[in-house]
């Protein structure tokens, strides 16, 4: 019976068609890879199942014993690092014959080259993207910060990006993560992004622009965040807790406030919705928000105030004007008064000394000397000269050239030569 038994199995063994659908996946890194999934048909009913890898560029082969048959249609194995290069894959059932899977490339570790937005909220959720090149490779995306070491996130990987929801962090305030990819054991640094608080909405203002559209306007602080259409999500409650989903449309910055723009489109009595809005509800990523309408009366009192507060500001401005005028007259007076005061000092002085000059000299002379016309003329042409002989010579020099023609003519004639020369003169 046991015999029988035996060549049962032997037979159904022998019969069995063995079915290569695919394997996954069909790149790999140069790491190799631990869990690769080969799909066919009566995986269960060998007993021997062993892979064969043959490079394109070298005649070496590997042969690689399945790991573990998972069940009949999915078995696992895993496959050992090598160069870049595409290999040729068969399964081998039993000792037959090798049933081609199709190639399997290995390729370069993954590169990242922009992490977009670089610049998250704590409450997380955003979507962010990262680029480069080889992320089809990967096993998973980790995000590394304290006090956790490595927390690994949920991804959607194609060959030149990734994209990840942002985990939510517990701790507050500014904080810089990094994000890693793991491809097998090893850990590759993809850059870092930064986590900031919350952001912080202030009002927001519900506006008909036709019967069948209202224009919702919400504000909120100015902050390094880039939000886009996929992160947020606007509903307005209105009348007796009633709802309308706000379709984003843009987003606008000033100098003090962002403002948020969505539309609601197909309504009818917007004028009526909009009177009657009591709130919004902004959803971005995992933080939910409700925002409070802006006060009517506010604004009224900030456009009363905004005029007192200008005219109180020029008041205050011409009075500091006028005491800083006055102040600079007063010194202007003090520094006059001074200079005046030295220059008052200095004339007496000075006519103290030439009281004192003439005194010595009326002490010396007796009386105050005066010159005749000869002397003081000698005096003044020629003051170096003061022997009596050399003043003689000096006038009978200057007699001599004073009747001397040739140099009458010549001082006549460069007289007439001037253009402001006339025959008066």
């Amino acid at each position: 019976m046991n015999l029988q038994h035996s060549s049962l199995n032997s037979l159904i063994s022998l019969n069995t068609v063995f079915y290569i659908k695919s394997i996954e996946p069909q790149k790999i890194s140069t790491l190799g890879k631990s869990n690769v999934i080969v799909t066919g048909a009566n995986f269960t009913q060998a007993s021997n199942i062993t892979m064969i890898l043959k490079g394109t560029s070298t005649c070496d082969k590997d042969v690689i014993q399945v790991r573990h048959v998972l069940n009949d249609t999915h078995m696992k194995f895993s496959l050992p690092s090598s160069r870049k290069e595409m290999k040729d894959v068969c399964i081998q059932f039993d000792g037959g014959n090798c049933s081609s899977v199709g190639p399997l490339s290995y390729i370069a570790l993954p590169h990242c080259s922009l992490i977009y937005p670089a610049t998250t909220w704590i409450s997380g959720g955003q979507n962010i993207t990262i680029m480069g090149r080889n992320f089809d490779v990967i096993d998973n995306l980790i995000i590394s910060h304290e006090p956790k070491e490595n927390e690994s996130v949920s991804e959607y990987c194609k060959a030149t990006h990734c994209r990840f929801s942002a985990p939510t962090l517990s701790s507050k305030g500014r904080t810089n993560v990094t994000v890693k990819l793991r491809v097998q054991e090893t850990y590759l640094d993809c850059g870092s992004l930064q986590y900031l608080d919350d952001p912080r909405f202030t009002g927001y203002r519900a506006e008909p622009e036709v019967d069948t559209e209202l224009e919702v306007k919400i504000q909120k602080e100015n902050d390094n965040f880039n939000i886009s259409r996929e992160d947020i999500e606007i509903t307005l409650f209105y009348g007796k807790g009633e709802k309308l989903n706000c379709t984003f449309e843009n987003i606008t910055r000033n100098q003090d406030l962002t403002t948020i723009f969505c539309k609601i489109n197909g309504i009818t009595a917007a004028n009526s919705i909009a009177a009657s809005s009591k709130k919004v509800l902004v959803k971005l990523g995992n933080l939910e928000l409700f925002v409070e309408r802006e006060s009517v009366l506010s604004t009224w009192y900030f456009l009363i105030g905004l005029p007192i507060l200008l005219v109180i500001v020029i008041f205050v401005a011409v009075g500091v004007t006028r005491h800083k005028s006055k102040e600079l007259s007063r010194k202007q007076s003090q520094q006059l008064e001074l200079l005046e005061s030295e220059l008052r000092k200095e004339i007496r002085d000075g006519f103290a000394e030439l009281q004192m000059d003439k005194l010595d000299v009326v002490d010396s002379f007796g009386t105050v000397p005066f010159l005749d016309y000869k002397h003081f003329a000698l005096r003044t042409f020629f003051p170096e000269n003061r022997d009596a002989n050399d003043k003689n010579e000096s006038l009978t020099a200057l007699d001599a050239l004073i009747c001397n023609k040739s140099f009458l003519v010549t001082v006549i004639h460069t007289l007439e030569k001037q253009k402001n020369f006339s025959v008066k003169d």
